[in-house]
């Protein structure tokens, strides 16, 4: 074995072997093996790394990428075969009940003179109607072995309104078309609301009390039209005039607003819309600024005693006192859900219901 180091940058028998240029510095002067330079491996630093990285990951990635649309296609088309399979099988199930005679398409024998509408937007129902699935949902206890649907006009047992929905819900246009045939626009006599001297009275043009359910109010001095105010009875299910549906109070009907309140003894109101929606004044306030001051009307005067703010309502109550009878007193308590949105409808039922719960709870009887 040879004891004499070779010169630099040679190794081997009698030194006969250079080392690589990709050593970074001398190498062995018996293997030949270096340090390698950046990109460079190997004993000698004979492998190239600067192609090989790229290649491979390169090649890794198309293969993976291939893959996984393969897979997406495969799940995609087995998804849509299942779907398929499953709504067959949900409208091989469902009993089509449909309306009898109903048809929107200018000929029908409703009147579609009150629906200018439908004859761009025409709709019937025929045994080609599509069938449309329903939401697969958890069946609960009362869901089962819901009774038959007897449909009769527009009369739907309780028992039997569940079942109703259900097998009307199978069908694609069966509601949009009940609701195209829901009579709207006055139907009604409103020579009252339409009067000259209660022409300011009303908020909106096409919106009137009916001659036989407006609201009538004790005639003030004599004077005509001062018994009327845009607002009517509604009936309640075991009372005939249960509730009053009025609209908001604007500057001219103020007072009346009031004197309605006081002469029909009026202990809860509720109020489903915001002073101004939109930019747009919908309301009046009618209620003092704050709690503890008074606001005075023609023959009224309220004064705020108390309120309760929530996220989605405010409670308020008031008390009124007569110009004619200051001895006596009422409170009156404003339910104000505040979260109704301008022409939509809130975003939950479950705060609605918490409100009308509440509204409930102070007032059992309505």
């Amino acid at each position: 074995m040879c004891s004499v180091d070779c010169e630099p940058e040679t190794y081997g028998q009698n030194c006969a072997d250079n080392c690589s240029d990709n050593c970074n510095g001398i190498c062995d002067h018996v293997t030949g093996h270096c340090s390698c330079k950046a990109g460079y491996s190997g004993p000698k630093c004979a492998t190239d790394l600067s192609d090989f990285p790229v290649e491979l990951v390169s090649g890794v990635s198309t293969g993976v990428l291939i893959l996984l649309i393969a897979l997406i296609m495969i799940v995609v088309l087995l998804t849509r075969k299942n779907k398929a399979k499953r709504d067959q099988e949900r409208c091989d199930a469902v009993t089509n009940v449909r309306p009898p005679n109903i048809s929107i398409d200018g000929k029908s024998q409703h009147d579609t003179a009150k629906h200018p509408e439908t004859e761009q937007n025409s709709l019937s129902l025929s045994s080609e109607t599509p069938c449309v699935p329903v939401l697969e949902e958890a069946v609960y206890s009362n869901m089962q072995d819901l009774p038959p649907v007897e449909y009769t006009g527009t009369t739907i047992a309780l028992t039997q309104l569940q079942g109703y929905v259900m097998s009307k819900s199978a069908e694609e246009n069966y509601f949009i078309v009940e609701f195209k045939i829901i009579p709207y626009g006055l139907q009604h006599p409103n020579t009252a609301a339409t009067a000259t001297m209660n022409a300011g009275k009303n908020r909106y043009k096409d919106t009137y009390a009916y001659d036989h359910s407006r609201v009538v109010l004790n005639t003030v001095d004599g004077n005509e039209g001062s018994d009327y105010i845009n607002a009517c009875f509604i009936e309640g299910f075991n009372k005939k005039r249960a509730y009053i549906a009025s609209q908001g109070p604007t500057e001219t009907m103020m007072d009346d607003f009031w004197r309605m309140i006081w002469q029909y003894d009026i202990s809860t109101v509720v109020m489903v819309t915001n002073l101004v929606e939109m930019g747009k004044m919908k309301c009046l306030r009618y209620w003092p600024l704050e709690v503890g001051s008074q606001k005075d009307f023609q023959a009224i005067t309220t004064t705020f005693i108390f309120m309760e703010e929530f996220t989605d309502y405010t409670v308020r109550k008031l008390k009124l006192s007569h110009k004619d009878k200051p001895s006596v007193s009422r409170v009156v308590t404003n339910f104000h859900y505040t979260a109704w949105p301008d022409k939509d409808v809130p975003a939950s039922t479950s705060s609605l219901l918490h409100f009308w719960r509440r509204v409930r709870a102070h007032d059992p009887d309505k």
